[in-house]
């Protein structure tokens, strides 16, 4: 007996769908630090920023950005698919996120991080908690 199709709920549309473009923009972001860091960058960095960063430092960030990108964009697409893994994943990353934000909330007290901390906790709360207790999203994810 073939398994009926299960509709994707709207709730985990939306996650999915911000994992694919944080996957996206992470791995364009990991190519730029990568390509900015070669001598022509630096300048452009200097210039962005005010002050001549350690190019080795930047080529580190790209190396790190760049997988992420890609390993975020495969979760979303999980996501997308049903697959229980990228549900588990996608609660342990917005777990780490909660951690790593209420950290920064207490380390960097600047208005406009606050505010961007302070949203990145809602999102970190919402998400692990829709897909770990909303009954439609589990039966999608256990299909």
């Amino acid at each position: 007996m073939p398994d009926k199709k299960v509709e994707t709920p709207l709730g985990v549309k939306i996650i999915s769908v911000l994992y694919l473009l944080v996957g996206v923009l992470a791995f364009l972001f990991g190519i730029l630090l990568i390509a900015g860091s070669f001598p022509a960058g630096e300048k452009v960095w200097e210039t962005i920023l005010g002050y001549n960063i350690l190019p080795w430092l930047i080529v580190l960030e790209g190396i790190i950005f760049t997988p992420l990108g890609i390993f975020i964009f495969f979760v979303g697409r999980g996501l997308q698919k049903g697959k229980n893994w990228a549900r588990i994943m996608t609660i342990i990353v917005s777990i780490l996120g909660f951690l790593f934000a209420d950290y920064l909330l207490s380390e960097l007290m600047i208005f406009r991080v606050i505010i961007e901390k302070i949203i990145s906790l809602a999102i970190n709360i919402v998400i692990p908690a829709y897909l770990f207790f909303n009954q439609t999203a589990k039966e999608f994810f256990n299909n």
